[in-house]
């Protein structure tokens, strides 16, 4: 496990529990991770040789030689390193962290060179319980949504340690690139469901307000921070268009609704069980309330996604729960998922489909014109 912060101690567990003797790697040595699961420890020590070398780990590395899978949870910057690193030692499996890579073709190279690799990448809300409730919905009401709103936002601002404007610029980037994976599996599943190939989306309209923009004289950073796009797989008369928000605000929010005129569904994902916020899904029926549900999901961004809220919703348009079956967490479905794969396609997000929604937003961008990290 490469990068032991809260996000790869959580994953380090659930390997562990899988059976899998723990290595962990990091820059400081986590000394109660280490006892908890009996694991052994390399340092990672980036004043050491060249970057991605196997001079840079000090410590047993003969361990890293053996290692069948390797989970790599540390920053961006470092994933396209450490999965070559990998590759060369030759790794059977890697669970990787979001966005894949810095660069695009970073990603493709590392994708062309695992011939012998399944690579998952972590687009965590493709395995929420939530996630597999909807699908088996859409399956048994051959539901084929013609618009789909997709809303992300949180306050930027209390996560950052630094003013760094790239901080806040791969932070948004990741906020977007989750909810194209999550527009992706839909259309696996509706629209693209009898293709064997993903087209190649359009982006019809986007606009992104920065952070100079938005906060003025108190944040006066030049990335972005608010962003709204349109894709569609057609210019004209497509079969479907979605709209994407991603913001900076007080109020978190990770919901989407999908719409085919006269059915809708509401999906959040967020979970907070202290605040009463738990993923949820609301399916309602007729022309009028669907609409008044988009129009909701639209404008409404204040309105935090409690259970209490989205049951006065439910109540409100008549509408109906969906079974969700909360008997895994979507990072344990990631790795359990991983563990008994044989080829790419058993994966729930191979490295091929991250790299297509990652090219998405790549667009996005470039439509704005604003210039990413070379293609």
């Amino acid at each position: 496990v490469v990068g032991v912060g809260k996000i790869g101690q959580s994953q380090a567990r659930f390997w562990k529990k899988l059976g899998y003797e723990i290595v962990l790697v990091d820059v400081q040595k986590p000394e109660s991770l280490i006892y908890e699961l009996g694991a052994k420890w390399i340092k990672f020590d980036t004043t050491r040789g060249d970057f991605g070398a196997i001079g840079v780990f000090v410590g047993p590395t003969y361990l890293l030689e053996g290692a069948e899978v390797w989970n790599i949870s540390c920053p961006t910057n470092w994933h396209y390193a450490h999965v070559n690193t990998a590759l060369q030692l030759g790794a059977n499996k890697i669970l990787l962290e979001t966005p894949s890579t810095e660069r695009l073709d970073e990603a493709r190279e590392l994708y062309r060179n695992s011939v012998y690799t399944l690579i998952q990448v972590n687009y965590v809300e493709r395995a929420q319980p939530v996630m597999i409730a909807v699908l088996q919905w859409i399956k048994e009401k051959e539901f084929y949504p013609n618009y789909m709103f997709f809303r992300r936002s949180h306050d930027v601002r209390r996560r950052l340690k630094t003013e760094a404007s790239s901080d806040i610029k791969w932070t948004t980037f990741n906020t977007l690139c989750h909810s194209v994976s999550v527009l992706e599996l839909i259309l696996q599943h509706t629209w693209w469901k009898q293709k064997r190939f993903r087209k190649d989306l359009k982006v019809l309209q986007s606009k992104m307000i920065s952070w100079q923009e938005r906060y003025k004289e108190e944040f006066p950073f030049k990335a972005d921070v608010d962003s709204d796009f349109v894709l569609s797989d057609s210019e004209k008369n497509g079969n479907f268009k979605a709209r994407i928000c991603g913001a900076s605000d007080k109020t978190e929010h990770r919901y989407f609704v999908l719409s085919d005129g006269w059915r809708a569904v509401w999906v959040n994902t967020l979970s907070y069980p202290e605040h009463k916020i738990f993923p949820s899904a609301v399916a309602v029926y007729g022309s009028d309330k669907t609409r008044k549900l988009v129009a909701l999901a639209e404008k409404v961004i204040g309105l935090p996604s409690t259970f209490d809220n989205i049951n006065t919703l439910r109540t409100e348009l008549g509408g109906k729960w969906l079974f969700v079956d909360f008997n895994h967490s979507p990072t344990e479905k990631m790795i359990q998922n991983l563990h008994e794969a044989q080829k790419e396609q058993d994966l729930i997000c191979p490295l091929s489909t991250a790299i297509w929604v990652e090219e998405i937003i790549y667009l996005v961008y470039k439509t704005i014109g604003i210039k990413l990290l070379p293609l």
